[in-house]
């Protein structure tokens, strides 16, 4: 590893130190070089391929080629357009220091002329409107189905956590959904997907896995997923889900709370975020975690799963304002079938002073107790 004073300067490093990184390359017969900063400008970037004789890479276009190995579906191929649209800009940007942005060009035939720089500036504006506007019309479907899991008061949970932390495989075992397939690979899932679950009180939510977070990534770049970020925010709760195996988990922690707040999540979602620990199956009998507030569970051995479905019933339902109570109706009424069809229903027992009666204790919204009490008013007075 080699350090800077400068990293704005033209050649990033003094020629001693150029001159050893070049040895060290051509020692290690290395195909690539990385760079730990966000965005090389275009000077540096063409100044070390042309010195090393090697591709160059910052973070910003390490992670792009990762996402682009991993895009699949339209949404997330759109929205890694448009994050490569970031990277263009910002390097162009930086074309203003070149001699050849200066050259001009006529942009009509009424004489007016345009610099190089102008005019790429111009097609990425254009490029860029046409990749919002496909993009708004994904999203709008994607409200769509948003509005309708709200109108059937859904509860939603936001699973997240730093990349590769094993975020899919909670879901699997979860949800026990053989169509998913967890990978052991960074950025694996980039696209949002909504999974169903019922609770230990037969309270259904769904789980929506997000796209894993990565130390210092480029803002821009994470602000290209919007339908993520937008799942993250509206979310009813969220599930912090840590590979506490690996070496740095503590970092990887911090990280994701920083992003978290760096994207202006809400605070009642990040002071309620359950904290769990993954992969506590790989840990070796030694290791010792700091945090003893923060679940320990294995998605794979499926260890403390159990206890992970309560806490976010827990959860779900405090941050919801649902309530938890006894409602006397007609064994197998319309009533009776109305909150089997519209609630979750944890019990049922048979009422000790009538037979024909049954007490359910279900979990229900304020809403949905108002349409209840509206719906079947006379006949709870008969009752």
């Amino acid at each position: 590893m080699i350090s800077t004073a400068n990293i704005n300067s033209k050649t990033i490093f003094g020629k001693t130190n150029v001159a050893n990184l070049k040895q060290y390359v051509r020692e290690m017969n290395a195909d690539a070089l990385v760079f730990g900063v966000d965005i090389l400008s275009p000077y540096q970037h063409h100044y070390y391929r042309e010195c090393l004789n090697i591709e160059v890479y910052d973070r910003f276009s390490i992670v792009l080629k990762i996402f682009r190995e991993r895009a699949s579906t339209k949404e997330t191929k759109l929205q890694l357009s448009l994050a490569e649209i970031q990277y263009v800009r910002k390097n162009l940007h930086k074309m203003k220091e070149c001699d050849f942005s200066q050259f001009t060009i006529a942009s009509s035939f009424g004489g007016g002329f345009d610099t190089f720089y102008q005019i790429k500036k111009k097609l990425i504006q254009e490029q860029e409107s046409k990749l919002n506007t496909l993009l708004e019309k994904v999203e709008l479907n994607n409200q769509l189905n948003k509005h309708h899991r709200l109108r059937m008061q859904i509860p939603s949970v936001a699973i997240i956590g730093y990349t590769n932390c094993g975020k899919t495989s909670l879901i699997k075992s979860l949800t026990h959904d053989s169509k998913l397939k967890p990978e052991d690979k960074l950025f694996a899932t980039l696209n949002v997907s909504t999974h169903q679950v019922n609770l230990p009180s037969n309270l259904k939510v769904l789980l929506i896995d997000t796209i894993g977070f990565i130390t210092e990534i480029p803002t821009a770049l994470i602000h290209s997923f919007r339908s993520t970020l937008s799942e993250i925010s509206s979310a009813d709760m969220l599930v912090h889900v840590t590979d506490c195996s690996h070496p740095d988990y503590k970092q990887q922690i911090e990280t994701v709370h920083k992003t978290l707040r760096d994207l202006e999540v809400p605070e009642k979602l990040i002071s309620t975020m359950l904290e769990v620990h993954n992969k506590v199956d790989k840990l070796g009998p030694d290791i010792k975690l700091e945090n003893e507030d923060c679940l320990l569970i294995s998605a794979t051995e499926r260890i403390g799963l159990d206890e992970l479905k309560q806490s976010i019933e827990k959860g779900v339902i405090n941050n919801t304002d649902r309530l938890t109570f006894d409602i006397r109706v007609p064994n197998g009424g319309e009533q009776y079938q109305w909150l089997y069809r519209e609630v979750s229903v944890v019990e049922c027992n048979a009422d000790e002073r009538d037979g024909n009666y049954i007490v359910m204790k279900v979990i229900i919204t304020k809403s949905q107790l108002g349409k209840f009490m509206k719906h079947f008013r006379r006949s709870l007075r008969a009752s």
